[in-house]
């Protein structure tokens, strides 16, 4: 029935659905009116009536039931049918953008298409997966209206209601989330092949699993992870609730008074992520409330911006300090301009004082950044309206961020161009070393700033391995003309280690002018 159903509109389907809630009304109608008593009559044949009406109403409400099921399970399969065909249409139309054309069986054609400059050809596997992906979801949905069917038509069947709810719920099942280890594509192929029923399902049952899941949509795991905010401030009020009635309204001493103070900060540490994410615009893209806690928040439409931005804090940084790095993402992306999106990503574990020393933090935050860009590529493939063109992508990296950010591009993250301020190394000898070339790395430092500090040798001679000058713990500083990359100004209004994203900053103009690409706009 599948391959028939995706040629025909679902308006019939929808129309027979219609009338049988009508018929089921009508049934409801008459069931009333059969039971209602005459007034006035009395005795044996009184009695007798009464319980063949009582008989008469049961039989209308079964048969009500009856129908009301039949119209539930034709709403699901025109539903069905809907996405279907759209998903469809979908895919087809996405690998034709990178020069497959496929028939509604997914089936290869043998026609050549031009491929346009600059389109990403992954789009023509995710393209079919997703035709194959939607027929599949549509045979199940199918199979299940068809059983609710047969059983509504057996003598002896139960509520129409309850197997309407049932066939609902079938066509909702999906298959559990990939596991983080699959790919963004392959991820991106499973959600663009599921149906609306079971997208929404998902986003029920499976918040966290969704909301960390790279290859969804932006906006997916923008619900997933708002989802998460909300329980976890439940979670955190709930305790509080407890906590304020064992210990009363007055000041406490031990245990349960600090565990209320420590309540008290987490709280207001959740309320600033809400306050963060307010604002039109901000799509929370990754939250983990546990421990010091991680995120990354865009700013900007990230699902179709041509210039997309990642914002990389250095160390210190924990959940609180999330609305100052969104604050700063914003205006960097308001430096970029129209058609740029900028993500403040808090996505790694920054290192404390005594921790920035060693390299770990970055090494380990430098594979997750490499799979948020790769998931943020490949979730656009999900999308009906995706752009042909993958995104331009910048990462912008302050202090022990940009060794992070010096390490993701080394490793081979799909960026374009690396930005540094106040970088205390980036783990590369020469701007040269990088995949992205000496003319696509760039770095800038206040005159001020006491990072500089850590590349006169002198000042640390407990650092172990004899480093020559000019260099610290993570290299050379790319801040010299000897580093070989791209230096720009930071203006007279940046001071000291953390004003370089600061509003009206020459600095901050020239980060949003990389981001963009405007590379001939850079004040040097």
């Amino acid at each position: 029935m599948t391959a028939g159903v995706l040629t025909v509109p679902s308006a019939p389907l929808a129309a027979a659905a219609q009338v049988c809630l009508g018929v089921a009304g009508l049934l409801a109608d008459v069931a009333v009116a059969a039971a209602l008593e005459p007034e006035g009559w009395a005795g044996a044949g009184a009695l007798a009536d009464g319980s063949a009406r009582a008989g008469l109403v049961n039989a209308l409400r079964r048969r009500q039931d009856v129908v009301t099921g039949v119209s539930t399970a034709m709403r699901v399969l025109a539903l069905a049918v809907d996405e279907a065909q759209a998903q469809v249409a979908t895919g087809k139309g996405l690998a034709a953008t990178a020069g497959l054309l496929l028939d509604d069986d997914g089936a290869p054609q043998p026609v050549r298409i031009t491929i346009e400059p600059g389109v990403d050809l992954h789009a023509a596997g995710v393209g079919r997966a997703q035709v194959l992906a939607a027929r599949a979801q549509l045979a199940a949905a199918d199979a299940a209206v068809a059983r609710t069917l047969g059983e509504l038509l057996q003598p002896a069947t139960v509520s129409g209601n309850a197997i309407g709810a049932a066939a609902l719920e079938a066509a909702a099942s999906a298959p559990a989330p990939p596991g983080a280890d699959t790919s963004s594509l392959a991820v991106a192929s499973w959600w663009a092949g599921l149906l609306g029923l079971q997208r929404a399902a998902l986003l029920r049952r499976m918040p966290e699993a969704l909301g960390r899941l790279n290859g969804l949509p932006a906006g997916v795991r923008d619900a997933a992870n708002r989802t998460l905010l909300a329980n976890a401030l439940e979670t955190v009020d709930g305790r509080l609730g407890r906590l304020q009635a064992l210990l009363g309204p007055g000041p406490a001493r031990g245990p349960l008074e600090a565990e209320r103070r420590h309540l008290r900060t987490r709280r207001a540490v959740l309320v600033g992520v809400q306050a963060a994410i307010a604002l039109a615009g901000r799509t929370l893209l990754f939250l983990d409330p546990r421990g010091d806690g991680r995120a990354e928040v865009a700013v900007g439409d990230v699902e179709h911006a041509h210039a997309l931005g990642l914002l990389v804090p250095g160390m210190s940084n924990e959940l609180d300090e999330l609305p100052g790095i969104v604050t700063d993402a914003a205006t960097v992306q308001r430096a970029a301009g129209a058609g740029s999106a900028v993500v403040a990503w808090l996505g790694y574990d920054a290192p404390r004082v005594r921790q920035v020393p060693s390299s770990d933090q970055a090494v380990s935050g430098a594979a997750l950044l490499d799979a948020d860009v790769r998931g943020l590529r490949a979730s656009r493939f999900a999308l009906a309206d995706a752009p042909a063109e993958r995104p331009r992508v910048t990462v912008v990296g302050h202090s022990y961020g940009s060794v992070l950010s010096g390490v993701a591009a080394a490793r081979g993250a799909p960026v374009d161009d690396v930005v540094v301020v106040g970088s205390p190394g980036i783990g590369s000898h020469r701007a040269g070393d990088l995949p992205q070339g000496a003319a696509h790395v760039w770095a800038a430092r206040a005159a001020s700033d006491p990072i500089r500090f850590v590349f006169d040798v002198h000042r640390f001679g407990g650092v172990p391995g004899h480093l020559p000058t000019q260099h610290s713990w993570f290299g050379p500083d790319p801040a010299q003309r000897a580093f070989g990359g791209q230096r720009f100004l930071v203006g007279a209004g940046v001071t000291g280690h953390v004003r370089y994203f600061e509003p009206g900053t020459t600095s901050v103009a020239n980060i949003g002018r990389v981001v963009a690409g405007r590379y001939s706009d850079v004040k040097r």
